[in-house]
């Protein structure tokens, strides 16, 4: 009889706490209805900025953290460009930087000479500064 008892009031606990869920999940359902319908009812407006002016811009705090101390090489090949770099080639070997000097120097002759010839078809001009 005891047993009976303990069982039913379980039993009753369990109904009840089922019950309760099913209210909970119809109010979740029907509050997402309400949302729904007041988002349709009144949409939030739309703000499109076209110009935006900033006068004055202040930092709390900046912080800039250079970590080469935990740069580690491995082996060194190829180049490490630290900083501004405008376009300065190095040729690998040697070979390559006399052959390019070398074309460089029969370039200047080639041009000095088209100069010399272009100067004597042209009439000459003499500046002389003022003493």
């Amino acid at each position: 009889m005891h047993f009976l008892k303990i069982f039913k009031s379980y039993y009753k606990k369990n109904e009840e706490i089922e019950l309760l869920k099913q209210k909970v999940a119809s109010m979740h359902e029907e509050l997402k209805s309400l949302q729904k319908q007041e988002t349709i009812n009144n949409p939030r407006p739309i703000y499109i900025v076209e110009k935006l002016n900033v006068e004055r811009v202040r930092f709390d705090k900046f912080e800039l953290h250079n970590n080469f101390g935990a740069l580690g090489i491995k082996e060194m090949k190829g180049r490490l460009n630290i900083g501004a770099n405008y376009g300065h080639h190095l040729p690998n070997d040697a070979e390559e930087l006399l052959a390019k000097k070398d074309l460089e120097l029969d370039e200047a002759r080639a041009m000095k000479n088209r100069g010399i010839e272009e100067a004597e078809n042209h009439p000459k001009v003499n500046i002389k500064p003022k003493s």
